[in-house]
Parts: C-alpha cells; structure tokens; sequence
C-alpha cells in the first residue's frame, strides 16, 4: 500500500457528498471547507466486505487549524457512519480543544518534534546541544560521502531489517523490499541516500504535504556511526533549498524516551498532535472485539479488535 499519495480518484467509484473513496489507492478522502483530508483504509476481515478502518498512527497531513477540526469532527463523524466506516484512529498535526464522549475520543496527543527550515543555517545548529553539534561535526570532517536520490540500494533494506528485529518493530512498521521499492516510484515520495565510495551510509524516505515533510522511514550501516544524524542534516539542507517549511520527525516511542531526546537535541521545535480516535459503527466494532466500548478502547493508536484480525 503506497503511504502517500495526492493522485485524485475517479468520482464515480464511491461519492457521499463531500466524502469520495479511492478504491484503487485504498486511500480515503474528505473534502471539507476546500481542504483535504487523506487516510490509509483498511479493510475489515468481514462478511460484510463493504466495512473497513481509517486507521493511521503517524500523521502525514498538513496543518490544518485546530479551528478546522473543533468545527468539523462531528461532520467528518457523520460522514463516516454513512458510508461504512467501523473505526477511524488518526493522528493530526493540529492541536485542540479536547472533545470526548463515549464514541469520539480526543484526549491523547503525541510531541511530534520539527525543524522550521525557514531560519537561517546558522539558527539551525545553534539550536542543537552541544554534544548533538560536535557529533555532527565529526562525522561531516570525517566522512567523505555523497548524496543519491532515489535510487535504494540493497543495504537499506538490509539494514532495515536488521534494525527492525533489534528493536522489535510493530507490524505495521515490518515493511517488505517490495513496498520499499514501490515508495520510490511514488511523486509524493522522496528517497534520499548517504553513500561513501560507493558504500552504503544511511538512507531515508520522506514524504509530502504542501510545504511540509514527513520523515517516513529510515536505516544505516552499523559501520558508521551517528549515520542517522548526518542523513537529517542533508534532509534539513535538501528540503530547505526546495523552499519546504517544516520537516517533521515524529515523536518518541513514549514521552521523553530516548528517542524523543534524541530528536530533541538535534535542534528541533515541538508541536503537540493530537489523536482522534473514533467508534464509528459501534455495533460492528463490539461484535468484533467481544467486550462493550469502554475508554479503555481509546488508549492504544488502534481499536482493540485489530489484534484479532491478525
């Protein structure tokens, strides 16, 4: 499934007033007050096959306006409901008014840590610790490498992989080579690579919205460390001179984990994202899962019954 895309669907696959469903892309779109909002749709293991999930834990939207969301949940609530929509659990870039009752749920959020790439370079590493600088600098006097775009070398499959069983990533970050390989034909999609003789460095994909950027995915050679800080400085350089915004990096894995420190002490600016989290069909849903909706249904970035669907 691709992560991102802008392609536009025909309107006569699937329209409810201002809701359309890309069947092709499996991707959902909703228009409203002339922005878009787009999410990954998954399909539900039912016998009723027109049922499916909005489901997406990191958010890969542009700003919208925590006014947008307080004036529209409810509607993009309704809308959902008409056309099938069993659980939709999305993460924004937005900020708002917490809004909560049994089948809407907004009273989680993640720090989701940025670079304004609008200040100069010089603001750029001085707001980085002095221990993130010196290591940046390290790396950059003692390595001679170059940048490639969109050609992925075997090695940050390799790579990939390798990090993702030391660390035990979730399913949904267990990507395959295939789907690696199909991010990089993909327009909204930006593949970049640090390579030294030839070598493979670091490489990461990183997605876009407007003026926003997404970092997406990432992997290096344990031959060379701190190779993940040095490939988001040449993100940082690179999206800068294409007149991007903002790069976003996401958050920790929890609040202030090493990984969160991590992105912190490269220099970046933080934003609260809040999570919406939605029971659409509650019927359907309790079915599933066995057990009657409950706040406890609202505490992971997905509904309880996708474990069950494994």
């Amino acid at each position: 499934m691709v992560t991102i895309t802008h392609t536009k669907p025909k309107y006569n696959n699937y329209q409810v007033n201002s809701c359309y469903l890309d069947v092709d892309n499996v991707y959902f779109y909703i228009n409203i007050d002339e922005h878009e909002i787009s999410i990954p749709l998954e399909k539900l293991f039912l016998k009723q096959n027109d049922k499916f999930d909005l489901i997406t834990p990191i958010n890969f939207q542009a700003s919208l306006g925590s006014s947008f969301w307080i004036k529209n949940i409810i509607k993009i609530y309704e809308l959902l409901k008409m056309i099938g929509c069993v659980c939709c659990f999305i993460q924004v870039k937005d900020d708002f008014q917490v809004l909560n009752n049994i089948n809407i749920n907004t009273s989680r959020y993640i720090t989701n840590y940025y670079f304004d790439l609008e200040v100069p370079y010089e603001k750029l590493l001085k707001n980085k610790s002095k221990s993130s600088r010196l290591k940046l600098k390290k790396i950059l006097n003692n390595l001679k490498y170059r940048v490639v775009e969109d050609l992925m070398s075997d090695d940050f499959y390799t790579n990939y992989y390798r990090i993702s069983r030391k660390k035990s990533f979730s399913e949904k970050y267990k990507i395959s080579k295939e789907n690696f390989l199909k991010y990089t034909n993909v327009n909204t999609i930006k593949y970049i690579e640090i390579q030294e003789n030839n070598q493979f460095v670091a490489g990461g994909f990183f997605g876009f919205n407007n003026d926003e950027i997404d970092y997406l995915y990432g992997s290096s050679s344990e031959a060379y460390p701190d190779a993940i800080r040095l490939l988001i400085w040449e993100a940082v350089k690179y999206f800068k001179e294409k007149g991007q915004k903002r790069l976003f990096l996401g958050g920790g894995i929890t609040p202030n984990d090493s990984l969160a420190d991590f992105k912190r002490r490269l220099g970046t600016m933080n934003q609260k994202c809040r999570s919406i989290k939605m029971v659409v069909d509650t019927k359907t849903a309790e079915k599933i899962d066995g057990t009657i909706l409950s706040e406890s249904w609202y505490e992971s970035f997905f509904p309880p019954y996708r474990k069950i669907l494994k």
